[in-house]
């Protein structure tokens, strides 16, 4: 692939059912350890990223999880709500709410980083694993060779004022990105290897 440019990135909550004793990270892994195999963690699915968190916070930890695959994210979190999984590593926005209404407990937050989102809340890091990070990140790539001209236009319409705000669908945003990804189509570029990200936002419809 041929990077353009990085659009953001978001970390997870370590969150955990109430039933769960543990109040901070530290008292989680001592718990693990104590309970090797027991606690179970849900992801959206095998290779997910909340899947790699889990099984880095395992070997940087020294304990052992059991992974509890689902086939999505929403399906893992009403899981974990019910107490038939005892733990996540879970997006922010959907997670923040439960957070508030006192039916989840955060942990930790797995970037290098505290959030604004929940400045109460510690990084794994500080923690007391200080070589843990685990963060998704969202980008735009085109394949490998792609030219010079068509990159250097996508990461420039990629740093207009409506991107830097949370993808805005401003019309003016949207439509130079579809002259952009037009122009990348005529110099032979898939629309599914360019676009696949942004559609998934929604901002530009597949043909």
């Amino acid at each position: 692939f041929t990077p353009v440019t990085l659009l953001g990135d978001s970390p997870y909550f370590v969150v955990v059912h109430p039933s769960v004793p543990a109040q901070n990270i530290k008292e989680l892994i001592a718990h693990a350890r104590a309970h090797p195999g027991k606690l179970n963690y849900a992801s959206a699915g095998n290779a997910s990223l909340a899947h790699f968190a889990g099984a880095l916070f395992q070997s940087r930890a020294k304990v052992e999880l059991t992974h509890v695959p689902y086939k999505g994210s929403a399906p893992a979190l009403i899981d974990l709500l019910a107490g038939r999984v005892e733990m996540q590593f879970g997006s922010i926005p959907p997670a923040l709410p439960h957070m508030q209404a006192g039916k989840l407990r955060a942990l930790a937050v797995t970037s290098a980083r505290r959030i604004s989102a929940a400045p109460s809340v510690p990084t794994v890091m500080e923690s007391g694993l200080p070589d843990y990070e685990a963060v998704l990140w969202m980008a735009v790539l085109l394949p490998a060779g792609a030219p010079a001209g068509v990159v250097n236009t996508l990461n420039a319409a990629s740093a207009m004022p409506c991107w830097r705000k949370v993808w805005s669908r401003a019309p003016p945003c949207r439509t130079y990105w579809e002259r952009c990804c037009a122009t990348s189509c005529r110099n032979g570029l898939s629309w599914h290897a360019l676009l696949v990200f942004v559609s998934a936002r929604g901002l530009i419809s597949m043909p």
